[in-house]
């Protein structure tokens, strides 16, 4: 059984009874000592998309929003996706550490009919404990709907659906075993009534 402990805190999704605004994917590639594009504005549940072009380099948060999650990733032929969502509204300025001239930002606003509590999501891994190989999620609905959580590996492809139901409002608690994946980075995905939350993982 893998060595492995992950706990997915915080996954949260407020429907409102307004017009609902689909999540969007912004790309960002890491190349020629540069972030391209530089600066771009999204709002809250869309995915900033890190893609490898080359060299060796991180995507690293330097100023961001109060509560927003911190990220600090690899980008390298062996790390060369790299997704992040932000919850919190505000401008995210990143850099890359092994860099400090690749420095870039982009700027977040709320969505329409999307709101965002300001808590942080978190990985916690415990590597020392063999019995623990599950993940933990979390996660909080304002409105009844139908909710999909599924799995994808590094290069997009469906590996595994967890959750397919309808639920009603509340909050929610969720165990899948992870103890049949293969070792590498995978992206959890949660969607309810055209809203989208997606979070990696690794698995090692």
């Amino acid at each position: 059984m893998k060595e492995i402990y992950l706990s997915f805190f915080c996954f949260v999704l407020l429907i409102s009874n307004t017009k609902q605004s689909k999540a969007a994917t912004q790309s960002v590639l890491v190349t020629n000592f540069a972030f391209t594009p530089a600066s771009f504005a999204i709002n809250v549940g869309d995915t900033v998309l890190f893609l490898w072009g080359n060299g060796t380099h991180t995507t690293s948060s330097a100023t961001i929003p109060i509560m927003a999650q911190p990220w600090d990733a690899p980008m390298s032929m062996n790390s060369p996706v790299f997704m992040y969502v932000p919850t919190v509204a505000g401008t995210y300025d990143y850099v890359c550490s092994f860099h400090p001239s690749m420095v870039a930002s982009f700027t977040v606003s709320s969505a329409t009919g999307l709101a965002s509590i300001p808590s942080p999501v978190q990985i916690m891994l415990n590597s020392n404990n063999p019995v623990l190989s599950d993940l933990n999620i979390d996660f909080y609905l304002s409105n009844c709907g139908m909710v999909k959580i599924d799995l994808f590996n590094i290069i997009g492809n469906h590996v595994q659906n967890y959750v397919s139901e309808q639920l009603s409002a509340g909050f929610y608690k969720r165990t899948i075993t992870v103890a049949e994946l293969t070792k590498g980075i995978y992206f959890l995905e949660m969607q309810s009534q055209g809203n989208r939350m997606t979070k990696r993982i690794v698995i090692q």
